[in-house]
């Protein structure tokens, strides 16, 4: 039985997103309901879900909850569970292992959301890496500097130790190539691959 109290509203993209993985790997957590008044307690969009599709069972486990206890677990269990922070870098690698169907618009929406919301859709820096991005531009300027005081010295030779960031956008799809080939390389940084693609390449 839905709970009246439930606060959480699950909009379409939700439900699409849930539909699909469902359909790819079935169901991965059970309902759970409040055994006295046979509340749902987590779990009401699943069961709309299984109700779309005709499915007369669903899994349930149950629990025993008093009033005050239903409450209190209506109120914050999903909550909690959105407190958790995203690590990026283990979500681009989980991103980019990803084998994804043509049919599955909704995961790859879903994916494409993520990774947006990850910085990992953003302007990727293949010269400087991400982790040092802030010094490794501070010793490029200094560089930069030292080269236009030698040219003012009349060396215009320089030492060609000028560094300069190449930013490269990506799309979803794009990135998780990227990331294959990084981990194909066995290469610790951005840079550290596309020195190994360009050497490659004799270039």
């Amino acid at each position: 039985m839905a709970n009246p109290a439930n606060h959480r509203l699950h909009p379409l993209v939700q439900a699409k997103a849930l539909s699909a993985l469902l359909d790819r790997v079935g169901w991965l957590q059970q309902v759970i309901v409040n055994l006295p008044d046979k509340m749902i307690v987590d779990g009401h969009l699943r069961v709309a879900l299984a109700a779309q599709r005709g499915e007369l069972q669903v899994p349930v486990d149950y629990v025993e909850l008093a009033a005050d206890e239903m409450a209190l677990a209506a109120t914050f269990f999903d909550p909690i569970g959105q407190l958790a922070q995203m690590d990026a870098s283990a979500l681009g690698e989980a991103l980019g292992s990803l084998d994804l169907a043509a049919e599955d618009e909704a995961l790859k929406a879903l994916a494409q959301a993520l990774a947006q919301d990850a910085g990992l859709l953003r302007e990727t820096y293949a010269w400087i890496d991400h982790e040092d991005a802030a010094l490794q531009a501070a010793q490029a300027e200094e560089e930069r500097k030292a080269a236009k005081a030698r040219k003012g010295a009349g060396d215009e030779g320089g030492s060609g130790a000028d560094m300069f960031p190449l930013a490269i956008v990506l799309s979803f799809e794009e990135y998780g190539r990227w990331r294959k080939v990084r981990l194909d390389l066995g290469a610790k940084s951005d840079k550290e691959t596309l020195l190994s693609l360009l050497e490659g390449r004799g270039a």
